[in-house]
């Protein structure tokens, strides 16, 4: 009896279409509502300091890295990429922290 094996689906290893680097508007008003310094978000979301600095200052960050800055914030990535003018069509002024709180992960 001859069996045929087929193969595992590979995990992915890029992020998906528009996300190689990413702006994260919203990450200082978000770690400020928490009053989180950014050795507080760095450590919760195992990611350098410098990184963080370089974030909050307008630089892009990778993927990967958007996704740990959101886990630790416990919000979507999509609160952290959102454009100000999307929150604020939204009826959400700017004001993250109230946007966060309505989005945030289990």
């Amino acid at each position: 009896m001859t069996t045929t094996a087929t193969p595992r689906q590979a995990l992915p290893t890029s992020p998906p279409a528009g996300y190689g680097h990413c702006y994260v508007p919203w990450l200082a008003p978000l770690r400020e509502d928490r009053a989180w310094t950014t050795q507080d978000l760095a450590a919760a979301a195992d990611i350098g300091e410098p990184t963080i600095r370089r974030a909050e200052a307008g630089g892009a960050v990778k993927f990967w890295t958007l996704r740990r800055l959101a886990r630790a914030l416990r919000v979507s990535t999509q609160v952290l990429t959102a454009p100000a003018t999307l929150l604020e069509d939204a009826g959400m002024g700017v004001a993250p922290g109230a946007y966060a709180q309505t989005q945030t992960l289990p």
